[in-house]
């Protein structure tokens, strides 16, 4: 086992940035490169009245942003890294508000009705991936692809629409992005995808609509923001805006199909602005989930890193906190809902007739993940069943090729002993439940 990570490879061109181009570039300027500007970076996230009249205020945005930037300057990453930071929230700034402009001048989406979404729950790398989907394999459906949540619409590029949807000229954009990151780091998405194989046209979760909104995984601190509930009930209410406008051009489909474990953090700020969503908590052995998931957490952030700059032991110390805390956050408010005891917090996104909603226990199913691995059909049976749907031959027929097509292990295999790369064990993963 190695003390420290290691950064995955870069590409000759990236070797030329780190090593020569941006060395000399700081030589010359006589500052570090690549240190992001808050407060030019900062302005691009800045809204006026009009957007907020829509989607509410924005403050914690702003701090989200600012604290991103801040921790970003402070860790332990190339200028390549920072530099990558930097584009994140860029693009993350451009994309946020082409849609706040777009639903603004389409207030018909701002009456899209978003009921009873599905929401799965669980940890990361607890079979999430899988459930979500199959559930987006149900024709009326609408789960969203990697590509829709990570471009710019406006009037010359609109949304898609069930007749533009498999054709959209986003497709081809979102693929540009994701090979300029294999330009430079060429093992970066093929190590990722070991672990949680993601393409532009793949269902991804709505982490990436979150990272418009500031939202940062590379550092401590700003990836405890997920817990921050006054943050995610602003975060929230973009993403409501965000599902309206997709929804809009997909007239016949009934329900969202949603997936992000981080938001077991933050489930009083989720119902707040969904309070009739339909959960599936998906349970595995946390001795199989922590080794996989801090894997995960690794090599998401591997492109940013300096080599030897982050202590293996204390990374997976500090993701199987992470997961811990995950875990206590969902039991806890589950507690809350089975003692009738969920307060909403007021938000523009809340629909009125909603405001007096109590959020019962009838909303929450619970599965096992190897139930899930031996027969997930029936498990998806079951989840119709509790819900009083109806799974459509179609549907079933959709997700049989489904899962001829992708095979368990097809995608991810990863190949590392993650438990001896981040000093685990099984006891101490235990221990660190049972405290």
């Amino acid at each position: 086992m190695s003390d420290t990570l290691q950064p995955t490879q870069l590409s000759i061109g990236g070797s030329l940035l780190v090593n020569y181009i941006m060395p000399l570039a700081s030589s010359l300027l006589g500052r570090p490169v690549c240190i992001i500007d808050e407060a030019k970076i900062t302005k691009l996230f800045v809204t006026n009245k009009e957007i907020e009249s829509v989607f509410g205020p924005q403050d914690q945005i702003l701090n989200m942003v600012s604290l991103s930037i801040t921790e970003t300057n402070k860790a332990k990453f190339t200028p390549l890294g920072r530099f990558f930071r930097e584009l994140e929230l860029r693009k993350g700034a451009e994309l946020r508000l082409s849609v706040m402009k777009y639903v603004i001048a389409h207030p018909e989406i701002q009456k899209v009705q978003i009921k009873s979404p599905l929401v799965i729950l669980g940890l990361f790398r607890s079979g999430t991936t899988l459930l979500h989907r199959l559930l987006a394999q149900d024709p009326k459906a609408r789960a969203f692809k990697l590509w829709e949540m990570i471009s710019v619409y406006d009037e010359a590029n609109p949304p898609p629409t069930e007749e533009t949807y498999e054709n959209h000229q986003n497709i081809a954009k979102a693929e540009q992005i994701l090979n300029l990151a294999w330009w430079l780091f060429p093992n970066f998405l093929s190590e990722y995808r070991e672990s949680h194989y993601a393409a532009a046209t793949e269902y991804d979760e709505e982490f990436s609509i979150l990272l418009t909104q500031g939202c940062d995984p590379s550092t401590p601190r700003a990836l405890a923001m997920l817990r921050n509930q006054p943050f995610m009930l602003q975060a929230n209410l973009y993403m409501k805006r965000f599902f309206q406008m997709m929804l809009f051009g997909f007239p016949t489909r009934t329900h969202l199909v949603l997936k992000f474990p981080g938001r077991c953090d933050s489930l009083p700020a989720f119902v707040s602005v969904f309070p009739d969503a339909r959960f599936v908590t998906i349970n595995r052995d946390v001795r199989q989930v922590v080794p996989s998931a801090t894997l995960l957490m690794y090599r998401s952030i591997s492109n940013k890193l300096e080599a030897n700059s982050v202590n293996a032991c204390e990374f997976g110390e500090g993701a199987l906190k992470h997961a811990v805390g995950m875990t206590r956050s969902l039991a806890a408010f589950r507690g809350l809902v089975a003692a009738n005891n969920v307060k909403l917090m007021s938000n523009l996104g809340l629909d009125q007739s909603m405001k007096d909603h109590n959020v019962s226990p009838s909303q929450f199913i619970d599965i096992e993940y190897t139930d899930l691995i031996s027969d997930p059909i029936n498990v998806v049976h079951r989840i119709y069943s509790y819900f009083g749907m109806t799974v459509s031959e179609e549907f079933e027929a959709a997700m049989k090729m489904y899962l001829l097509e992708n095979p368990n292990g097809k995608h991810v295999k990863s190949k590392v002993d993650a438990n001896a790369m981040f000093g685990f064990t099984e006891d101490s993963i235990m221990a660190a439940f049972e405290e």
